[in-house]
């Protein structure tokens, strides 16, 4: 397999204090397009049959061998995986999955499945979740840039769009928060809970951001914690 395709595309790069809220952004899932090229020639239609029974929706993927995490078959879905055209033996796809898939890997894994034998060429991150590279700015541009706080994001308006809990502190509570003590129901004017186990957004009443936060499953007994404080915020 071979290893280290030209990779480009989008990546959200924090600043200063939203660098504690990145753990907001993990998880989210992923758009790419990019080439690989097939070792001995395949139609389209067969690469489109192997895709649509094995390559597409939940499907058992091992990580490479040069990757950071453990090489153990793991469950990722494949929402679409799409051939945009072919140029002999050169495939050009876009691919939206789940955080966690890696492409190169997938690559490979479709041309062992049809015997001919496949790798990555070159990658472009397109999407995290709901954003998308058309809302990014070349880091050239940046540099060049007289004023490059203009290109910045607010760290709140980038939550909106992909957070799926949150919660509102008291103004009385915000000692509390500042001093990562457990809020119960009292410290919160408003919140709602996350689908999964994942951290929260914690908000003062002006709708800044000024910590993360995670609800409690089973509040201690006897008492009405919900949300323990896991990062603040300076405010």
């Amino acid at each position: 397999m071979r290893r280290n395709p030209a990779a480009t595309g989008l990546m959200i790069i924090a600043l200063d204090e939203s660098v504690k809220a990145m753990p907001l952004l993990f998880g989210l899932d992923k758009e790419y397009e990019g080439t690989m090229l097939m070792h001995s020639e395949c139609s389209k239609t067969e690469l489109e049959k192997a895709i649509i029974e094995k390559f597409t929706g939940e499907i058992v993927h091992t990580p490479p061998k040069r990757s950071d995490v453990a090489r153990k078959p793991r469950t990722r879905t494949i929402y679409f995986f799409k051939i945009l055209k072919t140029e002999g033996r050169r495939v050009f796809f876009r691919v939206n999955c789940e955080a966690g898939t890696y492409i190169r890997k997938l690559c490979h894994d479709l041309g062992e499945e049809l015997g001919c034998g496949a790798h990555l060429q070159n990658l472009r991150r397109t999407g995290i979740g709901s954003i998308k590279v058309s809302e990014a700015t070349a880091l050239e541009d940046i540099e060049k840039s007289r004023n490059p706080e203009n290109f910045l994001i607010a760290l709140e308006s980038l939550i909106e769009r992909v957070e799926k809990g949150r919660a509102v502190a008291a103004a009385e509570s915000l000692e509390k928060v500042r001093h990562g003590s457990p809020l119960d129901y009292s410290d919160i004017t408003d919140f709602r809970m996350p689908e999964k186990d994942t951290p929260v957004p914690v908000y003062d009443k002006a709708g800044n951001i000024i910590a993360l936060g995670r609800f409690i499953k089973k509040p201690e007994k006897g008492g009405r914690k919900i949300l323990r404080i896991e990062r603040v915020l300076s405010f």
